[in-house]
C-alpha cells in the first residue's frame, strides 16, 4: 500500500510508518499460519480447505480495498469530502450482482421466514430476520464510520484501522469458538498491537512525520 501510494500520490512515509506496517503484516501472517497449523493437524480436511479458501479471499479483498482506498482518497481531494454519496453509490452499483444468486436468495428467504419467532415490541418476528436486521444496522454504522475516516484521514491510516479490526475479529472467533491460542498467536498479537501503537504515535519515534514529495 505504501509503495502504491508513493507511485500514485507522490507521498513518502517516515521510517516508523514502514516499521509499524511491517510489524502488523508479520503479526497477522504469524497468527494466521499458527491457525493454519491447527487446522491442518485436524482430522477434518474439508474444514482446512474451506479455511484456505477463506484466507485467500480475505487477502484478495484486503489488497483490493487498499488500492480502492488510494483512488477514493484522490476522488475526495478532487471533488470534495462526500462520504455519504460514495457510500450510497458503492452499494447501489453492487446490487445487480445479487441477481446471479437469486435462487439461493429465494431459498434463504424461505428458510428465514420459517425460523422460530421472537417477540419484539409486541410483534412476532422470525429470529433469523432479527439477526439480519441487527447485522445490517451494525454493518451500516461500521461502513459509514470507515467512509468518514477515509474522507478525513489518509487511506493508509484507514487501511491500518480496518486491518486491525479484522485481526480483532480473528481473536474474537478464536475465543468464541474455543480454538487453541498458542504461543505463536501471542507473538503475532504482540506484533500487531505494537505496530498499531507505533503507527498511531502512542509509541513516540523521533522524526516520525510523513512528507509529500
Amino acid at each position: 500500500k505504501q509503495w502504491y501510494q508513493r507511485r500514485v500520490r507522490g507521498r513518502s512515509y517516515s521510517l516508523s510508518k514502514y516499521i509499524s506496517v511491517l510489524m502488523v503484516t508479520v503479526g497477522i501472517i504469524t497468527a494466521t499460519l499458527a491457525s493454519a497449523d491447527l487446522k491442518k493437524n485436524s482430522s477434518d480436511e474439508a474444514t482446512f480447505s474451506v479455511w484456505v479458501v477463506g484466507i485467500t479471499m480475505l487477502t484478495y479483498a484486503l489488497f483490493g480495498s487498499a488500492v480502492m482506498g488510494v483512488f477514493q482518497e484522490k476522488l475526495f481531494a478532487k471533488f470534495g469530502k462526500k462520504s455519504d454519496e460514495v457510500l450510497f453509490f458503492s452499494h447501489l452499483l453492487g446490487l445487480p450482482a445479487f441477481i446471479v444468486n437469486y435462487r439461493a436468495l429465494a431459498e434463504t428467504i424461505v428458510e428465514f421466514n420459517s425460523s422460530d419467532p421472537v417477540s419484539i415490541l409486541g410483534f412476532d418476528l422470525p429470529f433469523l430476520w432479527c439477526c439480519i436486521i441487527v447485522n445490517v444496522l451494525l454493518q451500516s454504522l461500521g461502513i459509514k464510520c470507515i467512509f468518514y475516516l477515509l474522507s478525513e484521514w489518509s487511506s493508509l491510516a484507514v487501511t491500518m484501522v480496518t486491518t486491525l479490526r479484522k485481526f480483532v475479529s480473528l481473536l474474537l472467533s478464536i475465543y468464541l469458538f474455543q480454538n487453541p491460542f498458542t504461543l505463536v498467536h501471542w507473538v503475532g498479537t504482540t506484533l500487531v498491537f505494537t505496530g498499531s501503537a507505533l503507527f498511531s504515535g502512542i509509541i513516540p519515534v523521533p522524526g516520525g512525520k510523513d512528507k509529500k514529495e
